[in-house]
């Protein structure tokens, strides 16, 4: 009977160790958990405080100049000549410039040999061509970026923008052979599927000139929407870069022009940097220009261009 009683309590602190320790490294796997957890919180609000490119998964492409553009336009009437705008531009410190190619109706802001030919313009001798144009910043050694609205590719009619497509894309051929650095587009807010339209655009682009740059703008609802990965990885592949639109935000009575540009980019930080995005902010007054600017760098990007309309 002592032999067994002895046994007994043998098996029983055998038993009662066995369960201590298994609660003691159920513990220790639940501290080092949470401890992650911990860990990761606080690396992401690091991140969300000092946003770095080698934080985020940014995927390779090829090679665009990031640039902190100035707007010059390239024909105002009335106006100073151009290479006295891109002299102010230059002596202001700026080494990249942005220009529009086209207004918001569409009607060229240049002599174009292509838009003359089908008929689309009139040569207006107050009107520079596009060589003129790039050699005077070229001039300054100044990166020298335009743009187009697209306003023909706003519409539903599936045929008309299908033929304004050719004539887009032959118009920023055109600005590319004459020299011009990188070519942006402006669609604004179109249906997600018309995307598709855009990437045969930017084929024929690079297809014309193999080596030319060309960017798309996007919407804030575009990239504040976390859904889009998918839509902004086949834009990625057909464009040399994608562009951030904040040029509609506009200051409200509790928070400045810089706090709202702040607040967005931080809902589409992923994005942002994920595609090295640049940045499309509006001209300002100095102070107001400054402080956005400042905004922009503080969510981990300094590719910034400023648009004027």
């Amino acid at each position: 009977m002592s032999y067994r009683r002895r046994t007994y309590r043998k098996n029983r602190i055998k038993l009662i160790l066995g369960v201590v320790a298994i609660v003691l490294a159920t513990v220790f796997i639940a501290l080092v958990i949470a401890g992650n957890m911990i860990g990761d919180k606080v690396d992401n609000n690091i991140v969300k405080r000092n946003p770095k490119k080698d934080q985020t998964d940014a995927l390779p492409h090829g090679e665009v100049k990031n640039v902190l553009a100035y707007p010059v336009p390239i024909y105002v009437e009335g106006s100073s000549l151009l290479a006295t705008r891109i002299k102010n531009a230059s002596d202001e410190g700026y080494t990249d410039a942005c220009f529009f190619l086209d207004d918001l109706n569409g009607a060229l802001c240049y002599n174009s040999k292509v838009a003359i030919a089908l008929g689309k313009h009139e040569s207006k001798t107050d009107m520079p061509s596009l060589e003129k144009v790039t050699s005077a910043f070229q001039d300054k050694d100044m990166y020298a970026i335009g743009m187009t609205h697209l306003s023909e590719f706003c519409t539903d009619d599936d045929l008309a923008r299908s033929a304004a497509m050719g004539y887009y894309s032959s118009l920023l051929g055109e600005a590319l052979r004459a020299g011009v650095n990188d070519v942006m587009i402006f669609v604004g807010e179109i249906p997600t599927e018309r995307y598709a339209e855009l990437c045969e655009l930017a084929k024929d682009v690079h297809r014309l000139c193999p080596d030319g740059k060309i960017g798309l703008a996007l919407p804030v609802t575009v990239l504040s929407d976390q859904s889009n990965s998918r839509l902004l990885d086949s834009l990625w592949d057909c464009f040399d870069y994608l562009a951030a639109d904040l040029t509609h935000l506009e200051a409200t009575e509790v928070q400045s022009l810089a706090d709202v540009t702040d607040a967005t980019l931080g809902g589409m930080l992923y994005y942002l940097l994920r595609y090295d995005m640049r940045v499309l902010i509006s001209y300002a007054n100095d102070t107001e220009l400054t402080q956005v600017i400042e905004a922009v760098k503080r969510n981990g990007t300094e590719n910034i261009q400023i648009i004027q309309q």
